[in-house]
């Protein structure tokens, strides 16, 4: 065990650039999820989503501009561009009875603007895990308008 710890100590010396990156992002990311945890925000992968979906229990807003909407977007989704979804507070709101599921591109965004509405009074909120690019990765299609 000797042995390893002072081959792992050199390594980490050897290499402290990709060493002192590795910790950084780390830390980014448990921060990132720590503050979706206290903002009580989702991550939901694409097969939950389409559980949820299913029962009837969903309203996904597509946040991506609405020419990219028009081009392929989750059935049933409505798109409110994250530009204007602040407008749209009250309307949100309104849907008490269904989970709140933001999708943007890749899952980035989301959580983002998620953060935004809990301040601005939406309870519960949802965001599609790996956003758009995600659902169709894992053959989940998209219907055209």
């Amino acid at each position: 065990m000797t042995e390893f710890l002072s081959e792992l100590f050199n390594f980490l010396l050897e290499h402290w650039f990709l060493s002192t990156l590795l910790v950084v992002l780390l830390g980014m990311l448990i921060q990132n999820e720590i503050t979706d945890t206290v903002y009580g925000i989702t991550s939901l992968p694409a097969k939950d989503l389409v559980d949820l979906m299913n029962s009837n229990g969903a309203i996904v807003y597509d946040l991506r501009p609405y020419d990219v909407y028009k081009k392929g977007h989750i059935l049933g989704s409505e798109s409110i561009t994250a530009d204007i979804i602040n407008s749209r507070v009250d309307q949100i709101k309104a849907n008490t009875q269904k989970e709140v599921v933001l999708a943007c591109d890749s899952g980035i965004d989301s959580p983002k603007i998620g953060r935004n509405l809990v301040k601005l009074g939406v309870n519960k909120i949802n965001y599609l895990s790996g956003g758009i690019h995600g659902w169709q990765g894992k053959g989940y299609p998209l219907v055209k308008k």
